[in-house]
């Protein structure tokens, strides 16, 4: 017997209700997309992002009152977009979960950085670096659009440098960002988050991709105005990555600006189209220069350059 606990949430706040679910033992996690009808193409069905995603988070048997009670206090803690209502639990018969939903984890490419999850046997070519993934064990899938396009361009910007690199993760999750950004040959990474939880789940995955040496992890509000007086970040990144919301990087512009060296990089990603313009603002009165914006599947991602 297993117990689902299906939890109806806004599109950017899944990332983060999965990576709480794995914290607390989940054995995998599933996500059903809503989507609309193009009114011009019948055929044709896009993402909605105004109507709520189902995460469905799969638990072994029994998951007692005071599981779901630390559950849902977990999930209080989040920063999120929107409350999140009742979850809801049901009961299923005995089925071989632990295999059937990895067959949603495949192999993944994203340049010369390779994801391989760790029940498939893939070899990597030999210009490729291997980061593994075990979705079952704490780790982000990287099946996420935002994911995919910061790994993207992660992998873009450390390709071009003839040097190595300081980067910083800011609302790191389950480290798939600071990881990957390790594994392509960056000099160090310091990756951020505001849940203790989150940051032992991705020392964890550093371990078992082999990078714990050349990542430190610390659990900091990066929005917070103390930053300045309290952190030794000053010019230090020649790249931040902050897959967050738009309200959550417009809150840390200046803290990005703070921290990047002159003609440093800022990536980011985890918001629509549509919250780009108010973005690209924020991030010229803090001293950054756009040069940079992809979009795929109504997500975006933007690159800019420090400037003043």
């Amino acid at each position: 017997m297993w117990v689902e606990a299906e939890i109806k949430s806004h599109s950017d706040d899944v990332e983060l209700i999965i990576n709480c679910a794995y914290g607390l033992g989940a054995i995998g996690v599933t996500v059903r997309t809503p989507f609309f009808t193009d009114e011009l193409d019948l055929g044709t069905y896009k993402e909605s992002h105004s109507d709520p995603y189902l995460v469905i988070a799969t638990f072994k048997s029994p998951f007692a009152r005071s599981n779901k009670v630390l559950f849902r206090r977990r999930l209080n803690q989040l920063v999120l977009q929107t409350p999140l209502p009742r979850i809801r639990y049901r009961y299923v018969e005995t089925q071989d979960f632990s295999n059937e939903w990895r067959k949603f984890f495949p192999v993944q490419r994203f340049g010369r950085l390779m994801l391989r999850p760790s029940w498939i046997s893939d070899e990597p070519s030999p210009d490729e670096v291997e980061m593994i993934l075990d979705p079952g064990f704490a780790f982000g899938s990287g099946l996420h659009i935002t994911t995919q396009l910061c790994l993207e361009l992660i992998e873009q910007k450390i390709f071009s440098q003839t040097a190595v690199m300081n980067v910083v993760d800011v609302g790191t999750g389950s480290g798939i960002l600071s990881i990957g950004s390790a594994l392509l040959g960056t000099c160090r990474v310091r990756a951020f988050d505001i849940d203790s939880d989150s940051i032992e789940i991705a020392q964890v995955n550093a371990r078992v991709n082999g990078v714990s040496d050349s990542i430190d992890y610390e659990v900091l509000d990066f929005s917070q105005e103390i930053l300045e007086n309290s952190c030794d970040l000053h010019d230090w990144a020649d790249l931040i990555v902050a897959n967050i919301s738009e309200p959550a990087i417009v809150s840390m512009m200046y803290n990005f600006s703070f921290s990047t060296k002159l003609g440093g990089q800022l990536i980011m990603s985890g918001f629509e189209p549509s919250a780009v313009d108010n973005l690209v603002t924020f991030g010229t009165e803090a001293g950054f220069e756009l040069s940079g914006h992809i979009a795929r599947d109504e997500w975006s991602a933007l690159v800019m350059t420090r400037k003043f």
